[in-house]
């Protein structure tokens, strides 16, 4: 049987993904480290002082994906298991394969960044604003793209499967025993590749709602005090909507994971509560299963990456940014 689950494994793009990132990141300090040299009177200052609040984002953002990967290189055992337990499903199961193909939505993300780029090159005021840090940041936030759809991309498979093991149980003469160890195989995988990008992912999220929230308020304020809206204002709105859409990715792909498996549960307990033989009443490894909850996608213990996350996030972001206004408006009128 053909092998196709090899989006799960760790093939040697992640290797080249890992090396671009730290070459864009070392390019992106160095560049920036210059361009703020430029602007510093005193050339015995600290090497602090060469770096705006800016630039200590950007550099966060554009080391995001070198981290993430190193990560994964050093938890490449733990992705190779999770690769080979899928690998034995589908052999053993003879339920059809699948495979990621990511090149439309990576050609999507292209035109969306290289449209952005080419507004603001289009804009007479941004011309003088580009700088060469620009160019090494911008294929910074392509591979934090190509890291975050591998990361949607490998829970979509175990979604796939999941999927699978729901229309086999709604099958009366298939063996119920096995795919109760099939599906308890795949929350083994579910746990497992979660524990690979549970660290980066929790970073990443906090950090761009931050920068959201930043970028949100920057746009508001300017309109409230100037009361209109200009190319800035537009510009500055792409960035947290493309943070948010970020942070959207990871949730749904958690969220959804997670809802195929209750699925699987919830129909499960519909049969035992409708056996009329009472064999998966008498089954211990059906009944343990059906007592064992799925455990949810935690962020190191602080939340949960769940839809109810995206509603706490608009609201607190929309407390914070009220909240800032009001400050500023009050600065103003003193």
């Amino acid at each position: 049987m053909e092998r196709k689950c090899f989006c799960i494994k760790l093939p040697r793009t992640d290797v080249m993904h890992t090396i671009l990132a730290i070459v864009f990141t070392i390019a992106y300090i160095v560049v920036a480290a210059f361009e703020s040299q430029n602007h510093v009177d005193n050339i015995k200052m600290n090497v602090n002082a060469y770096f705006s609040f800016g630039h200590y984002t950007d550099i966060i953002t554009a080391s995001f994906p070198a981290i993430s990967n190193l990560c994964l290189l050093i938890k490449r055992n733990k992705l190779s298991k999770v690769a080979q337990d899928i690998i034995n499903i589908n052999e053993s199961s003879g339920m059809q394969g699948t495979s990621c193909n990511s090149k439309k939505w990576h050609c999507v993300f292209v035109l969306v960044l290289l449209l952005e780029y080419l507004y603001e090159l289009g804009n007479e005021g941004f011309i003088m604003l580009l700088t060469p840090s620009d160019y090494t940041f911008y294929p910074s936030i392509f591979l934090i793209w190509l890291v975050l759809r591998q990361f949607a991309d490998r829970f979509s498979i175990l979604r796939f499967y999941y999927g699978q093991l729901l229309d086999l149980l709604n099958i009366p003469w298939v063996d119920k025993e096995k795919l109760v160890k099939y599906h308890e195989v795949l929350g083994c995988c579910s746990t497992t590749l979660w524990e690979c990008y549970a660290l980066q992912m929790t970073i990443f999220v906090v950090f761009s709602f931050v920068l959201s929230v930043s970028y949100l308020y920057l746009v508001i304020d300017s309109y409230l005090r100037s009361g209109t809206l200009t190319a800035y204002h537009y510009v500055y709105l792409f960035w947290p909507i493309m943070y948010c859409f970020f942070i959207w990715l990871i949730v749904y792909s958690c969220a959804e994971t997670k809802n195929m498996a209750k699925k699987f549960d919830k129909k499960l307990s519909q049969l035992i509560m409708n056996d009329v033989t009472n064999k998966l009443i008498n089954n211990k490894r059906i009944m343990h299963h059906y007592k064992v909850k799925f455990k949810d996608f935690s962020a190191m213990g602080f939340f949960n990456f769940d839809y109810p996350l995206l509603f706490s996030m608009v609201s607190t972001a929309t407390t914070y940014i009220v909240i800032l206004v009001q400050f500023s408006g009050r600065d103003d009128s003193q």
